[in-house]
C-alpha cells in the first residue's frame, strides 16, 4: 500500500497536538482530502476505459442475464464505457488513531483488477502511478491546508 508521509513538520505536529483531539482529526482529514484531489485527477486521467462501439457501449461489458434455473430472461447489464472512472473518488477514515485519505473505485470492482492484474490479464497501475507522479504536490497540499486551518483556529 502507497502512502504519503509528512515528517519534519515538527510545528505542524506540535500545533496539531495542542487542540483539541476532535478539531485536530477534523483538520488532519479536511487537509488530506485537500492533498488527495491532484492524485484523484490524475487517476481519472490515465484511468482505463473501454471503448466505444456503434451502440455507444461495450461489448466486452454486456452480459445476458439468466434466471435462478439458468434460462435467459432477455434482459442485459451494460456498463458505459467512463463508469469506473467516473466511480473514483476520495474518502477518508479514522483508524488506529490515524487519519486517511483514500482514493478508492467506489462501485467499480474491476478496477482493482485493472491495478492489480488477474492470472490472465497483466497489472495497469493507473493509481499507483497518479500517487508517484502526484506525491510532491499533495504533500504541500495538505502542509498548507493544515496550516491554514491551524492559524485560523489560533485566531478565533
Amino acid at each position: 500500500m502507497a502512502g504519503i508521509k509528512i515528517e519534519g513538520a515538527q510545528e505542524i505536529q506540535e500545533a496539531l497536538l495542542s487542540l483539541p483531539d476532535k478539531v485536530s482529526k477534523k483538520f488532519m482529514a479536511k487537509a488530506l482530502r485537500k492533498g488527495a484531489e491532484p492524485v484523484l485527477a490524475q487517476a481519472k486521467a490515465t484511468c482505463p476505459v473501454a471503448k466505444y462501439t456503434a451502440r455507444g457501449y461495450s461489448t466486452k461489458k454486456e452480459h445476458r442475464v439468466k434466471n435462478e434455473k439458468g434460462k435467459m430472461v432477455g434482459s442485459y447489464i451494460r456498463v458505459k464505457p467512463g463508469y469506473g472512472r467516473d466511480q473514483l473518488n476520495i474518502s477518508t477514515s479514522q483508524r488506529d488513531g490515524e487519519t486517511r485519505a483514500i482514493v478508492g473505485t467506489g462501485d467499480a470492482y474491476y478496477l482493482n483488477m485493472q491495478e492489480w492484474g488477474t492470472e490472465k490479464m497483466k497489472p495497469h497501475p493507473f493509481l499507483a502511478k497518479a500517487l508517484e507522479t502526484k506525491a510532491p504536490e499533495a504533500t504541500e497540499r495538505i502542509a498548507a491546508e493544515l496550516k491554514k486551518n491551524i492559524e485560523a483556529e489560533a485566531f478565533k
